[in-house]
């Protein structure tokens, strides 16, 4: 029989979980819509029949962390849950299916600011995996071994703080054991290779939002070797929806916002609204991303003195937002606002009643391990201009070139959005039937093109009785087509139907000005795509002008 102490002791756990659920249902702990949900959640799966919340291994789990000690500022003091925390761990690993007592949840994500705490959690977490039960399997997972030895050093060091007459783990390098009970905890690098064979009690996937790869599907199917498993992702966010993590968030968020059917995910995703402005920087805004912020963890002065050196540039007020805000930041150059991007991508929209119409292409050429885009401008009616591209890909090396780009090229050729060519170099011939069947389907005014590196195409497409227009990269011309590309986005005067790979080039696209401020589109990173967006800005600009000569174009626009 428990004593009295010992109940008192494990209505407190059950108070912090569910105290920390009340308060932010009633707003006493500013929250953002997904955290909100979240507690709702919770308060009613607690009447659901067919499940249980274990308090007892809750409990279990806050008198385990408060035995290990903090590293680094705060070396050797207690780690006592904060009441976020202790929500994340019970909801994570406590809650159980009435019928059989199997855990209920099989994939556990938390998306926070950096610095409140989420490594030192996991590790924690990690550790009581391995002396939980015998037979652990446990891992730390993150881009490269480097990464994942921060959080398993993290755990290590805990562990072997711990009296040594208190537990039975034995250490190597890159590996803490329990050998009577064949319980294991590794670091990994996350890579397929890695994951063969593995039979997952426990694996924490730490910024999952940067992984390159789709290695994460593996790894979750991997989970079927075990009837209760757990995988654990703890991230920052990423600035691209365009990989695995997004595509399992956007599934959880879609469970708390209850499309989604799915009782085997928990999600706690911290972050400001999107309504909420970086600053001022403040208490309440801030501690929707950072839960910890409250008790200085980080400090309100920290983030304060962190804006204030980043904010005077568009890629530093970017990184801000993703860091310390905890919003998706999508590329990191802050040359176009990809909010507005969903204004301007209509689910549905009527190619065929645009047949005929008066259009303008642009095109960028590449040769080799690049993409080379074909964009349609079509003016339309009501002001706007209706855009869609044509992609060629080259298909030689394509795995590994996917993983350096982070770009789902084999994903968007399947979809029909892409084209890819035999080998490593673009079939010109393809490009060439692109654009003569785009001739015999709308009235092609004129189609502009970069001569460099083109000689051959444009002979082609001349002899087809194609119209084209040299356009120069220099720039007189390209400043003034990146202006006008520029105030026609702002003005929410252009057309995407359902593009991701220009979308991804808008996102990638950074702006550098030369000493008189005249604008060109460029790489906001090495491995960026802009080809789309390049292509795009060549068939507006000369359609702005018509029937004028690309000089008058150049003259009129630089006049504006």
């Amino acid at each position: 029989m428990p004593t009295e102490e010992e109940n008192e002791e494990l209505q407190k756990t059950i108070d912090i979980v569910t105290g920390y659920a009340q308060d932010i249902v009633d707003g006493k702990i500013s929250s953002n819509k997904w955290v909100y949900a979240a507690a709702v959640r919770f308060q009613d799966d607690l009447t659901r029949e067919e499940l249980k919340m274990d308090w007892e291994e809750a409990h279990r789990i806050r008198l385990f962390t408060a035995k290990l000690s903090l590293i680094h500022e705060h070396s050797g003091k207690a780690f006592i849950l904060e009441p976020w925390q202790m929500f994340f761990a019970a909801n994570s690993m406590c809650w159980k299916f009435t019928a059989d007592g199997v855990y209920r949840t099989r994939l556990a994500i938390l998306s926070c600011g950096r610095g409140a705490g989420k490594t030192t959690l996991m590790a924690a977490m990690a550790l009581y995996s391995l002396f939980d039960k015998d037979g652990g399997r446990v891992y730390c997972i993150a881009n490269n071994i480097h990464q994942a030895d921060i959080l398993f050093d993290t755990a290590k060091t805990m562990c072997q703080r711990l009296p040594q007459d208190s537990h039975d783990a034995g250490y190597h390098f890159n590996e803490i054991y329990r050998e009577k009970a064949d319980s294991t905890f590794h670091p990994l690098a996350a890579s397929e290779k890695s994951l063969d064979g593995l039979t997952i009690s426990f694996a924490v996937c730490d910024e999952a939002a940067e992984y390159r790869s789709r290695f994460m599907t593996k790894l979750m199917t991997s989970q079927v070797k075990r009837v209760n498993s757990l995988i654990c992702i703890t991230t920052t966010p990423g600035n691209t929806t365009e990989n695995i993590y997004y595509e399992i968030e956007t599934n959880a968020c879609g469970v708390l916002k209850k499309e989604v059917v799915d009782d085997s995910i928990f999600i706690m995703k911290f972050g400001l609204d999107e309504a909420d402005a970086l600053e001022p920087i403040e208490m309440e805004k801030y501690t929707k991303a950072n839960p910890s912020l409250p008790v200085g963890q980080p400090t309100l002065r920290a983030l304060e003195k962190q804006w204030n050196s980043m904010k005077n540039t568009p890629m530093g007020r970017n990184e801000f937002n993703r860091f310390h805000a905890c919003r998706l930041t999508e590329g990191n150059s802050g040359f176009l606002d990809m909010a507005d991007w969903e204004t301007m991508n209509p689910k549905e929209f009527d190619w065929n009643a645009l047949k005929g119409q008066k259009a303008w292409i642009g095109v960028d050429l590449s040769k080799s391990q690049d993409m080379t885009a074909v964009v349609l401008a079509i003016p339309i009616s009501d002001g706007r201009v209706a855009i869609k591209g044509h992609y060629f890909f080259p298909s030689e090396n394509l795995a590994s070139r996917e993983l350096e780009m982070r770009m789902p090229v084999r994903q968007w050729a399947s979809e029909g959005r892409l084209s890819l060519s035999v080998g490593r170099e673009i079939d010109y011939e393809e490009v060439r039937m692109c654009i003569n069947d785009l001739c015999s389907t709308y009235d092609v005014v004129m189609v502009g093109y970069d001569p460099w590196n083109s000689t051959y195409l444009m002979n082609k497409l001349q002899e087809d009785g194609v119209p084209l227009t040299t356009y120069r990269m220099n720039i007189s011309t390209v400043a003034p087509g990146t202006a006008l590309w520029l105030h026609y986005w702002l003005g929410k005067k252009l057309i995407f139907p359902c593009d991701p790979v220009m979308r991804r080039a808008c996102a990638e696209a950074a702006c550098k000005k030369d000493i008189n401020n005249n604008m060109r589109i460029v790489k906001s990173r090495e491995y960026a795509i802009i080809d789309p967006l390049v292509a795009a800005s060549i068939a507006l600009h000369i359609s702005s002008a018509k029937s004028q000569s690309i000089y008058e174009i150049e003259g009129s626009l630089l006049n504006e």
